[in-house]
């Protein structure tokens, strides 16, 4: 059902989540004349979600607001990651920057002279392509027993790191957690990928020109708002993987890509068995081999012509249209050694 809520409803529905509905209501109501109850969202055991008439990203803003508020009194048990796909859940970030735009990041641990960089991986276009890009990042919180049961949401402007040829881009992870062990007080659970489940000419050779894939992000900002959990999206690879595809460091996947999907990981995940490209079945062995970042996507054209554009992080309108078909390109894992002198570079000279 649906329904048409004034200020008063919404205050009193805000109000449910104690003191933070009401400092949700004082300080950004003023600009809302009304709203409308679709869904859901979680407070205090009802399910609300309020789609604002006037002002979309202000929906964003005050919906990303109350899921803060909400992240330590919501419901569910606690997660504690076992298999492989499970751990994938922690590996991800929902990414949204302040014009409203979403992309998916990933933690990465550089290992650097015996000295461990937690980071988080994105797209630079994700960032809008500006190395001081503030952004919201939704977090697991540590629940002290290896698993997470509430999330957090944390407003925060690190130094981004960019790719030089590639729409890569880095920056610590460290800045990010503390920012929001100072807000509330509690550690940020996460599981990263490094450099010993990266794709390698080794494991890549060990490859089949047509695999299984699993791409984890937030298409169209879509995401479990109550267990802030990412979307498993699964397709084929579409060139061979130990092979570059028209562009060195590139590959090719078929899969659906959509806005929101930029950033997210795609990987080879086999669980309890897999075939290698010379027809053994591997019983009772699982692999993850994490093949790189999705970026762009080729699309055809209502007038024939067939473009490659950066997977976009919001819907737009364009005055041509564009036909999506589900492919996508990704930067393969190995490019990510790059930043292995900027970060050792950016360390040494923030402690010079």
């Amino acid at each position: 059902m649906r329904r048409a809520f004034g200020r008063a409803a919404l205050r009193a529905i805000l109000m449910m989540a104690g003191e933070c509905g009401r400092k949700v209501f004082e300080e950004t109501l003023e600009a809302v004349d009304e709203c409308e109850m679709v869904t859901r969202w979680v407070a205090s055991g009802m399910s609300f979600t309020f789609t604002f008439q006037r002002n979309s990203r202000y929906l964003s803003a005050l919906h990303g607001t109350i899921w803060t508020c909400a992240g330590a009194i919501r419901g569910g048990g606690s997660m504690k990651p076992e298999c492989i796909s499970e751990k994938l859940l922690f590996n991800t970030i929902r990414l949204e920057a302040a014009n409203g735009t979403c992309g998916t990041g990933s933690f990465f641990n550089f290992d650097i002279d015996g000295m461990v960089y937690p980071t988080i991986i994105t797209n630079r276009h994700v960032v809008n392509d500006n190395p001081d890009e503030e952004m919201t990042f939704s977090v697991h919180l540590n629940d002290g027993n290896q698993g997470s049961s509430e999330s957090f949401q944390v407003t925060y402007k690190p130094k981004w790191l960019f790719h030089p040829t590639k729409d890569l881009c880095c920056c610590f992870a460290q800045p990010v957690f503390d920012a929001v062990k100072h807000k509330i007080g509690k550690e940020v659970f996460y599981i990263p990928n490094d450099e010993s489940v990266s794709a390698t000419a080794e494991n890549l050779g060990m490859l089949r020109a047509v695999e299984a894939i699993t791409m984890v992000g937030y298409p169209i900002g879509l995401w479990d708002t109550i267990n802030n959990f990412p979307i498993f999206r699964h397709g084929y690879t579409a060139s061979h993987p130990a092979l570059d595809f028209n562009r060195p460091g590139i590959g090719l996947v078929d899969i659906a890509c959509f806005p929101g999907s930029s950033g997210s990981p795609i990987y080879i995940v086999d669980e309890g068995s897999y075939l290698d490209k010379h027809g053994n079945m591997n019983i009772g062995m699982s692999r993850i081999i994490f093949l790189g970042i999705l970026f762009a996507g080729p699309q055809y054209t209502a007038d024939g012509k067939l473009q490659m554009r950066d997977v976009p992080t919001q819907m737009v309108v364009h005055p041509q249209t564009d036909l999506m078909i589900n492919l996508g390109y990704y930067i393969k894992a190995h490019e990510l050694d790059v930043f292995k002198g900027m970060i050792s570079s950016f360390a040494q000279s923030s402690v010079g």
